[in-house]
């Protein structure tokens, strides 16, 4: 994601709020793009979301 996004995301919220594992969860909700979930960004995100975990 943008770092227009990224700034108003729930990721970054739940970081802010200390909740690191809804912070992780939160990485699927920015999968679609014109209200159309997009198969790449699933995978990014999930990827993003591994990443975030380890």
């Amino acid at each position: 994601m943008g770092c227009g996004t990224f700034t108003g995301s729930h990721v970054l919220s739940s970081i802010r709020a200390g909740d690191l594992n809804a912070a992780a969860n939160a990485f699927n909700e920015y999968v679609s793009m014109g209200g159309r979930v997009i198969a790449g960004l699933v995978v990014r995100r999930k990827r993003e979301e591994q990443l975030f975990r380890s």
